[in-house]
């Protein structure tokens, strides 16, 4: 059983799973299917195929049917993801194979797999919803108070996660970072997904025509089919103020690396090997931020400048709806789960400052 690409109808390729045969599982490809035709991200449907291939090993090593399955045997889902991995030898304590976050995806795509059959009426319905009230939201909206009756559906099937501070990038390493880059373009690529938080997606798929040098804007456009396979997560435009910096390393990479004739709109594009002149694709991004780790001895993604940028902001006192905005999160919980947390070392600076202040007052 294997997760594979597949060629669509439109050119562009999707993903699918096949069986120990090299069958197509044809539910889990109708599945696949109707999340590509809603536009879902390529990175989206590769993950939904892994999941709901780990779903299908799950039911073959307990010899069960997928669309009979009862609420409870689905549940021993979850233990079976918490297995250890099979080079794991377990002395006393567990270990789990995979984070709970992990689960809880995996828990995503199984439930959301069934929720399209069940509408479809090909199978019985499993009840894998529950409604309940919106009160664990940390964010309340003005007058919230006064909604005492707003409720949510919620998974019945997930884990507890627990909440963990993002990861980020200290100025020194990102200065590091910028050392470590042989090109502009790279330079380019690190100064703009530190400075503006974009997702790694949103910038491999920036045309010329998005940057607004003579506003220091840049324009984050939703398109769909990109030729590179990258996709931004969200379908909403934003215009997002960059500073005169950044619109100088973008000159300096399309005057000094850009071929004049180059006709591509594509701002990231390949400077050399067999794909030279065409848009740049995650590959390249990954093996660019393998060398990072390997220099900086820890793992360093896109998204953790992402991370960092958004802790900045708030750290400089911006207000949490100007995060939002600036980061182009559709719900502002979004932004207040993932970014105002606390650590020991700001809570420690501000017991100082409270310790300062209270020594400005007389003795009680």
């Amino acid at each position: 059983m294997k997760v594979t690409k597949k060629l669509m109808p439109d050119g562009y390729h999707s993903w699918t799973v096949v069986d120990h045969d090299h069958q197509v599982i044809l539910s889990i490809d109708r599945y696949l299917n109707y999340l590509y035709h809603l536009q879902k991200s390529p990175n989206t449907l590769r993950a939904y195929a892994y999941h709901l291939m780990h779903y299908w090993q799950y039911l073959s090593s307990k010899d069960l049917s997928w669309s009979t399955i009862k609420l409870e045997e689905l549940a021993g889902f979850i233990t079976w993801l918490r297995l250890p991995a099979s080079n794991v030898i377990v002395l006393y304590t567990i270990v789990s194979k995979r984070t709970e976050s992990s689960i809880n995806a995996a828990l995503a795509a199984v439930t959301a797999f069934y929720k399209f059959h069940e509408q479809l009426g090909e199978i019985a319905e499993l009840d894998l919803y529950q409604s309940q009230l919106a009160i664990h939201q940390k964010y309340k909206p003005f007058l919230n108070h006064l909604n005492t009756t707003k409720h949510i559906t919620a998974r019945k099937l997930k884990v507890k996660v627990p909440q963990k501070i993002p990861m980020t990038l200290k100025f020194e390493e990102i200065k590091q970072l910028l050392s470590l880059c042989y090109c502009r373009r790279d330079k380019f690529l690190i100064a703009l997904l530190y400075e503006t938080g974009i997702r790694i997606g949103q910038a491999l798929g920036l045309f010329h025509q998005d940057i607004r040098s003579f506003d220091n804007e840049i324009d984050i456009i939703p398109r769909m089919q990109h030729v590179n396979q990258v996709r931004a997560k969200t379908y909403q435009a934003n215009r997002i103020p960059v500073s005169q910096a950044l619109m100088q390393r973008y000159s300096d990479y399309v005057s000094h690396e850009l071929s004049i004739d180059n006709d591509q709109s594509y701002v990231f594009l390949a400077l050399q090997g067999p794909h030279k002149g065409q848009p740049l694709r995650y590959t390249a991004i990954q093996d660019l931020f393998d060398r990072f780790s390997g220099a900086l001895a820890r793992k360093i993604t896109p998204h953790m400048l992402r991370h960092t940028h958004a802790s900045d902001l708030i750290h400089a006192g911006w207000n949490i709806a100007l995060v939002q905005k600036r980061l182009g999160h559709q719900s502002i919980q979004t932004t207040v789960n993932t970014y105002t947390h606390l650590t020991d070392d700001e809570m420690k600076h501000a017991f100082k400052r409270y310790q300062e202040k209270q020594n400005e007052c007389p003795t009680i």
